[in-house]
């Protein structure tokens, strides 16, 4: 398992990688770690890449998830993508999706590209390789 992220605090973006077997206890550590740090507050875009993670989480996990995730984030202009690869990780993006709080700040995507018009920046490949980022796991 590995889960990496990075702020981009000129651009207001916040980038987690997430790799092999995750679970809600490693989902719910990597926001409270993002969280405590002090750029996370200037951030108003997220991608998350979840192309190499395998999720070890259920229906219900699911729920809790989203209810654990809206309590501390009160802002509204906020803007999430997610860039998945398989059809699992897509079905569990869009269970988050589904959530009338998710709904129009969270979005799931297949390509870069989507991501980047969404919220309308330039991230590339290259940058998930930066040697930079923060390891949490």
């Amino acid at each position: 398992m590995g889960i990496k992220y990075k702020v981009y605090r000129e651009e207001g973006l916040l980038v987690d990688v997430f790799e092999g077997n995750i679970s809600l206890s490693d989902i719910m550590e990597i926001y409270r770690i993002e969280h405590e740090n002090i750029d996370f507050f200037t951030t108003t875009k997220a991608v998350s890449d979840i192309r190499k993670a395998k999720f070890k989480i259920s229906l219900d996990e699911v729920k809790s998830f989203i209810k654990f995730m809206q309590n501390p984030n009160n802002n509204t202009n906020f803007r999430w993508a997610v860039l998945a690869q398989n059809p699992m990780q897509t079905a569990l993006s869009i269970l988050v999706r589904m959530d009338n709080y998710y709904r129009d700040i969270f979005k799931v995507f297949s390509t870069l590209e989507g991501c980047n018009t969404f919220l309308k920046t330039n991230y590339t490949e290259e940058n998930f390789n930066e040697s930079d980022f923060i390891i949490v796991k």
